[in-house]
């Protein structure tokens, strides 16, 4: 009985990083754009100079006084419609940043669900197949790098080299994988520079659209993902 529920306690304890978010959303300010339209002046200048801080806790902060009153009778509330991102300018921003998703998804997808199975059909059993899946997700430290590189390169330096390497390691797996080391060392690369990719994406897409539309971008993207399946 007890081998039968194990697996569970697997999808359990992946809960648990899930609810850090109850405590981590205390440290995460409010949006300025927000607090202005509010006329919380005072509070989005403190949120701006946390951001200027370049930290989210720290002590002794000086507020900068970036915003004033004249800066709230400026901001108009504009009705959204969701529509808009299909249209235009930002139409052809929503199709391009909905593809290049759709795909690295779908490579990310591919190699962690039928990545075990690709490996069975080559010969290696069930358990020796899931345990090479497990070992090539240290890839993920990809989406580390990307929140590094977020910091310090253009976005679409970081897309255009890592789909290079992605591309090459892809290939490269498919022609040359016939040995252990080969199949993880090429698996991990790969998998790590699809999710350098997925995660630059999701820190690009946002910055191609007005704040007052922010709200709506994702939806697109989600919508193509499901396409996948």
């Amino acid at each position: 009985m007890e081998s039968r529920i194990s697996w569970r306690w697997l999808f359990g304890l992946l809960v648990l990083p899930a609810v850090l978010i109850v405590f981590y959303r205390r440290y995460i300010p409010e949006t300025p754009r927000y607090l202005l339209s509010k006329g919380k002046i005072d509070e989005a200048n403190r949120v701006l100079s946390i951001l200027a801080s370049g930290r989210l806790k720290h002590k002794n902060l000086v507020v900068t006084p970036y915003l004033t009153k004249d800066d709230q009778t400026e901001l108009k509330r504009e009705k959204v419609k969701l529509g808009e991102i299909f249209k235009g300018k930002l139409g052809r921003r929503t199709v391009a940043v909905g593809i290049a998703e759709w795909m690295t998804v779908g490579a990310q997808i591919t190699l962690r669900v039928l990545m075990p199975t690709i490996l069975v059909e080559q010969g290696y059993s069930i358990a020796k197949s899931l345990t090479f899946a497990m070992v090539m997700n240290f890839g993920d430290l990809g989406a580390l790098a990307a929140s590094v590189f977020g910091y310090y390169v253009r976005r679409r330096v970081v897309l255009t080299v890592g789909s290079i390497f992605a591309c090459g390691a892809g290939l490269a797996f498919g022609l040359f994988s016939n040995s252990v080391v080969l199949i993880l060392v090429l698996g991990a690369i790969f998998q790590f520079f699809v999710l350098l990719l997925n995660t630059t994406i999701w820190q690009y897409a946002p910055e191609l659209y007005p704040t007052r539309v922010l709200a709506f971008w994702d939806l697109p993207l989600h919508f193509l993902e499901l396409l996948e399946f």
